[in-house]
């Protein structure tokens, strides 16, 4: 109403009872859908606002749980072992055990996690009405537009981080695993950005975060260093190397021209 096409829709059902341990699952993994993907900021947003005034903490619950009953957990990873610990403390907490066996558990389970989301959306319900309010509605509903519209789809990111790419000297780095490490970190320069120069803001952080990743990785491997002078001595080889790295750091021309002026001091051209 406020803000058209804030939420997406849910394909995925509610459990028709919270009788077992699969309708623990399914609500599960609606919650995520609601709270992480379908409306993550319009819920978000409308909770801060009174009367919850509350923080994140169900979104992030429900991921881990999430995490923990739909995925293969590594028993040596650190960040598993965390997700488990949390999982077995929630259970404990909302059944009594730290791992449920039984329906009446997992009821019991479903209950304590539907009471929490049935607070969390009709506190955004009631929150709705700050909206409608003459003198801080307005304010409000522009700030929630702020918020969607900025929030960028991931894939709106790729051309321009393939411009990076190409720009600086791709050394073979996956774009898309770059792009996924540091997605809410470019959506915070977004947000944080003057609308003038958003774009720019934008361009500068990836740049940055595409020169840290490369390092002193070159884009262009001995071997072909090699072929292009003609330098078959690994003495000569790593000396080539070792001035084209340096090159790259502090000269504005490209690739190709670093090569032959690297060229040029190893072979004395």
């Amino acid at each position: 109403m406020h803000v058209p096409g804030a939420c997406g829709e849910v394909s995925v059902p509610l459990p028709a009872d919270f009788a077992d341990e699969l309708a623990f699952y399914r609500l599960v993994n609606w919650s995520y859908i609601v709270l992480n993907e379908a409306a993550k900021l319009p819920i978000a947003f409308l909770i801060s606002l009174p009367p919850l005034q509350d923080k994140a903490e169900l979104r992030i619950e429900v991921g881990r749980m999430r995490t923990f009953v739909a995925h293969n957990l590594d028993v040596t990873s650190p960040s598993d072992l965390k997700t488990r610990s949390f999982a077995h403390a929630w259970f404990r907490a909302a059944c009594g055990v730290g791992t449920p066996m039984n329906s009446t558990q997992f009821a019991k389970c479903s209950e304590s996690l539907g009471q929490k989301l049935d607070r969390a959306l009709q506190g955004a319900i009631e929150a709705c009405d700050a909206l409608d309010n003459p003198d801080g509605g307005p304010a409000l509903v522009r700030d929630l537009e702020d918020r969607i519209n900025l929030h960028w789809e991931a894939h709106r990111f790729d051309p321009l981080v393939a411009e990076v790419a190409e720009a600086l000297g791709n050394p073979g780095l996956d774009l898309l695993e770059i792009r996924r490490r540091n997605l809410d970190a470019w959506r915070k320069t977004l947000a944080l950005a003057d609308e003038e120069h958003r774009e720019r803001a934008l361009r500068l952080r990836i740049e940055a975060t595409f020169v840290a990743a490369i390092a002193d990785t070159l884009p262009i491997t001995a071997l072909e260093v090699s072929r292009r002078l003609s330098i078959t001595g690994p003495r000569a080889l790593s000396a080539a190397l070792v001035l084209l790295r340096d090159a790259r750091r502090s000269s504005p021309a490209t690739i190709g021209e670093i090569i032959e002026q690297v060229g040029g001091s190893v072979l004395g051209r």
